[in-house]
């Protein structure tokens, strides 16, 4: 039989003490304990020591039975740690030694990433005479505002033409 197996009848039947010690059903709540209705009997004081005597001693057989199968349960967990330490030693110390080449390898190509980022920078240019970026856009933006502020403060109201048409006669009589 594999030790498995093994381990996991011992659990079933650890399991099967316990809920034979649960004084609840599975229809009532675990919290709560249904309380056993004293019969008569019980009152009695020969009767009553024959049972306190009885209920001792199912309690001293189910301590018993929990004492031999943790025993079993600790006999294999030992058989297991002798048979797969080695194993368990060696897989943890090569998970760590993996983890902190990988983080390290990591990090090394990280910084390499970044020297490459420093080093070959982009820019977009405009057949190389100005770049493409965002002091073009300030430049631009200053130069329209300049331009405006400018033209308010020197300009005067536009003369506005009517498309009436004026011959040199009535010219002069707008003079005198």
């Amino acid at each position: 039989m594999t030790s498995r197996r093994y381990i996991k009848i011992k659990f079933g039947q650890l399991n099967a003490v316990l809920q034979n010690m649960l004084t609840t059903n599975l229809n009532s709540p675990q919290h709560k304990r249904m309380l056993r209705m004293k019969n008569n009997w019980e009152n009695e004081s020969s009767l009553s020591t024959i049972y306190r005597t009885y209920k001792t001693n199912k309690n001293l057989i189910t301590l018993k039975r929990f004492k031999q199968i943790h025993l079993e349960l600790i006999k294999c967990a030992r058989i297991i740690n002798e048979a797969y330490g080695l194993h368990i030693l060696i897989s943890i110390s090569i998970s760590i030694f993996t983890i902190s080449n990988i983080c390290e390898t990591t990090m090394t190509e990280i910084r390499d990433f970044t020297f490459q980022l420093i080093q070959n920078r982009l820019t977009f240019t405009a057949c190389g005479f100005y770049d493409l970026d965002h002091t073009l856009i300030y430049n631009a933006i200053s130069f329209i505002t300049t331009y405006l502020v400018i033209l308010m403060q020197i300009g005067d109201k536009p003369v506005f033409f009517d498309d009436t048409n004026y011959n040199s006669t009535s010219i002069i009589e707008r003079m005198n």
